[in-house]
Parts: C-alpha cells; structure tokens; sequence
C-alpha cells in the first residue's frame, strides 16, 4: 500500500501514467490508505487528464466521471468535470460536454482557473448547440475569474476591460532593445523565474527567463559565456528574445506561439516528438488543453495570462488574445519602435539584423503587431 501522506503518493501515481500504465495507476489510487474523497478524485482526474491527452476519449470519459461520482457532493472535484467535458467535447457529444463543464465551473473544489475554464467551455458548448442565451450568460459567468486564462479571454469576447491589474510596472530592460513584444518577455519573466535575477532550477536554467548555459552560448555565437553572466537581467532578458526567435524559425513552429511556448518550456526536442500528434481538430484552445505535459500545458495558459496583464498594465497589444478568442492560430510578432517609446537610437536600430536564422526574416517581417 502506498501511503497517502506526503509526495509519495503523486510520485507513484505520475510514474505510472508516465509510462502509460493507466489502470495500475488507478489501482494505486484506490489502495491508498486515508485518502480523502476529493484528493483520490484529483488523483483519479489527473489519470483521466492523460488518457485525453493520449487520445483515449471513451476511457477518459469513464474515468473522470467515476472520478467525479466517488467524491459527495461538497467534495466534487472541479477538474474531474473539466476533463469529462473536453472528451465529450472530442467525442462529438456537445451537449453532455456541455452538461460537465457546468459541473466543473460550479464544482465546490476548484480553483478560479478551472471554473473560468468550465464556465468558458460551457459557453463553446452552447454555441454549438446554437444557444446564444446560454452562450454569453456562460461567457459572463467565465469573465468574472478577470485574472484566469479563460477569463481574460471571456472579457474579450464580451468587449469588457482587462484589468487594471495588480502588477508592478517592470523597469528591466533588454540589452539591445525589444525584439518582440515587451508584453510576452514579462510574461515569460513572470513565469520562468516571478522576476528573480538568482533563480537556478534543478536542471542548471538560469536568470530572468531561465536559460539554460548551452543555450545561451548557442543563440550569442559566444561559446566561452560564463554560466554566472546570465544573472544579469538585462543579458538575461536579451537572450532569452534570441532564444524565442531561434525556436520560431524552426520548421515545426513556423512563429505558432502555442508551439513556441510549448518548446520553450519542454524543450524543442521534446516538443517536436508530440506537437505535431495533437488532436485538435485545428482549434488552437483544444491544442492547448490537450497537451500530453502536465507542466507544459500549464506553463503556456500562465505566461499568456502573464503576457496580457502585462499588455493591459503597460498599454500594449495582447499578443495571441484577439487570435485566441476568435479561434485563430496566435503566431509571435517582431518589436515595433513604438514599443516602450524607445530612445531614438534603438528605435532606428534594423532589428531583423539581429535575427539567429536570417533566412526566415521575411516570415517575421510579415507578422502581425
């Protein structure tokens, strides 16, 4: 038996999902002593989640409903709803995917992100169904979670404010100026590291946007950079760009911000191996919620959300918002001048000079703002 206590538990559960051993893992689950009623169903919801994201649909199904059934009712599990919901969604079962992602926007044990999402999924589910009245009474219901992925993209669809949020306006700067939207690289800042110049993780990613020592030597053409200079915000942060504009030039991402976000976190190796086997159906928020890395998936909804209330903080365009609400591709932007009124000299400056892949500067010079 594994204990129910401590880390252990997730741990054993993890490696077994890991390794597409789904039934063992839900085994572990139910043998677990102590175990109360909403975390075995947060358990069960996580194994249900990676069925979906391994396209077993039917089994997700079964699995997050059962997650969901097991728990009382004030002890129902918001994510058990959700997962329920994006399979039956994928099923082609709008109106019992509309059924869950009520269930999870209303679910005593949620957080705000997964009712912003159930309230915005449900909302997508009426508009299929051809329910307009349910559709913006839902939309309305996801825009209240203002500071939630799904919320912010809720408040745009109904035309109401983003923010003012509750964000420092940041002072750091690139060395070299803005190669892309400010917005994003706070976003990316926020996430990586909440802005800590000395944050190393585990794996020896450094600074500001937690680069990684190989990297940065790669991107600058500087094969004797010292690992300690990436503690400097301002190399930090003009690297990082470079490191971005490096991962979209390659074949597989093509400027796709989803993509790009989603090799920025896993690493491009890793990425490329299951990108490309999404499916989606060619819509960007099903790509999204179907990511198989639990860490990568939330790591692209957290530095977007980051992103837009920072452009809403400083005044700038929400990079990949409007895309994202209209059911469009979002697809990263080179820097205009105009960004952060940038001194005269910078603001002259040919950033596509600057691009690691010269052969794609006619791609990027034809993106949106």
């Amino acid at each position: 038996m594994v204990a129910a206590s401590g880390s252990g538990l997730d741990h054993a559960v993890q490696e077994r999902v890991a390794t597409g051993d789904y039934v063992s893992a839900l085994q572990v689950i139910g043998a677990a002593g102590g175990l109360g009623a909403s975390r075995a169903a947060l358990l069960r919801a996580s194994v249900a989640q990676a069925l979906f994201a391994h396209d077993w649909d039917g089994a997700a199904l079964q699995v997050a409903a059962a997650a969901w059934a097991g728990a009382p009712e004030a002890e129902r599990v918001g994510s058990a709803g959700l997962v329920a919901g994006f399979a039956a969604w994928r099923l082609g079962r709008p109106a019992l995917a509309l059924d869950w992602f009520d269930h999870a926007a209303s679910a005593p044990v949620a957080s705000a992100g997964v009712r912003a999402a159930g309230a915005f999924w449900a909302a997508r589910a009426c508009l299929r169904l051809h329910d307009l009245g349910g559709y913006h009474a839902r939309l309305r219901q996801a825009a209240t979670e203002e500071d939630t992925f799904h919320g912010l993209i809720a408040r745009r669809l109904l035309g109401l404010r983003i923010g003012p949020p509750r964000l420092p306006v940041p002072t750091l700067r690139p060395i070299g100026g803005f190669l892309v939207n400010p917005a994003l690289v706070y976003g990316l800042a926020r996430t990586e590291s909440n802005f800590d110049p000395t944050a190393v993780s585990p794996a020896g990613a450094r600074g500001l946007m937690q680069i990684m020592p190989v990297t940065a030597r790669a991107v600058s053409g500087d094969a004797q950079l010292d690992a300690a200079a990436l503690h400097d915000p301002g190399l930090n942060l003009g690297l990082g760009q470079r490191v971005l504009l490096s991962l979209a030039a390659r074949p597989g991402v093509r400027g796709d911000l989803l993509r790009l976000l989603a090799g920025y976190n896993a690493g491009w190796a890793s990425a490329a191996g299951w990108a490309s086997g999404v499916r989606d159906g060619g819509d960007p928020l099903l790509f999204i919620e179907a990511i198989p890395l639990p860490e990568t998936r939330g790591f692209v909804q957290r530095t977007l959300t980051h992103t837009w209330l920072y452009a809403a903080r400083l005044g700038l365009h929400p990079l990949g918002l409007d895309d994202l609400a209209a059911g469009r591709w979002p697809r990263l932007a080179l820097a205009r001048a105009s960004y952060f009124s940038i001194p005269p000299r910078a603001a002259n400056w040919n950033v596509l000079a600057s691009l690691p892949h010269p052969a794609h500067r006619q791609q990027f010079a034809r993106s949106g703002p």
